[in-house]
């Protein structure tokens, strides 16, 4: 005996149509469920640190940049930076340019016993010789201009042995004065040892004074003894 299980049409639509309209609510509902995205954290603090301006640099910052500068002039004998050290005219009461040679000497008379920038140019050689540049040197070998970062002052004695003198370095910060020195001094314990020489020793002092009024240094005066 056969059994028929087919359903007759009217009957199976009422129950597919349940079933339809369900899966459909279902799909709908999945549809409006909000989209999970992925998004990236956005540092703020980071974003506000590389905006903000770089820090000016301190005055003694300054300062150092311009000793470095003075420094590299005058190791590299530059004249055109270091005649920018100057403020031309520059009057032989403040600076030793007398007896350079016949010509200067002339030209210094005609210009009030001053220096002009053009007397500077065209005898820096010679100039350079006079003043000792050459001892900045050595000044510059011993004082780092950076060490001024903490401190006012900066000192070196150098004592070479078997000599009859010992030197002198100096860098002294003193409100908007900024003053650098160099000299010789006698070696007592070489003299002690040398009765028989009369003098061990060619003493001098020789001290560069410049103004400095937080952004540049220019020369004031020059001191020298011995």
């Amino acid at each position: 005996m056969m059994i028929n299980f087919a359903l007759p049409l009217n009957k199976m639509n009422k129950q597919i149509l349940p079933i339809f309209f369900a899966v459909a609510f279902i799909a709908c509902n999945e549809d409006k469920k909000p989209t999970k995205t992925t998004t990236n954290r956005v540092d703020t603090v980071q974003i506000i640190k590389e905006d903000q301006p770089a820090e000016a640099p301190t005055g003694k910052e300054r300062l150092i940049a311009e000793l470095d500068k003075f420094k590299l002039a005058v190791e590299t004998k530059n004249k055109t930076e270091l005649a920018g050290f100057f403020n031309f005219p520059v009057a032989d009461s403040s600076l030793m340019i007398n007896d350079i040679n016949a010509e200067f000497d002339r030209q210094r008379i005609e210009n009030g016993n001053k220096i002009t920038k053009d007397m500077f140019n065209d005898n820096f050689e010679r100039l350079y010789e006079y003043w000792d540049f050459e001892e900045f040197k050595s000044l510059f070998e011993f004082l780092k201009p950076s060490e001024l970062s903490g401190k006012n002052k900066l000192e070196y004695v150098y004592r070479p042995k078997n000599e009859g003198c010992y030197f002198m370095y100096h860098i002294d910060v003193k409100g908007n004065e900024v003053t650098m020195s160099y000299g010789t001094n006698t070696n007592n314990e070489y003299r002690d040892s040398h009765p028989d020489e009369a003098e061990v020793c060619g003493e001098y002092f020789s001290a560069w004074v410049f103004d400095w009024n937080g952004k540049k240094l220019t020369f004031k005066k020059q001191i020298i003894a011995g």
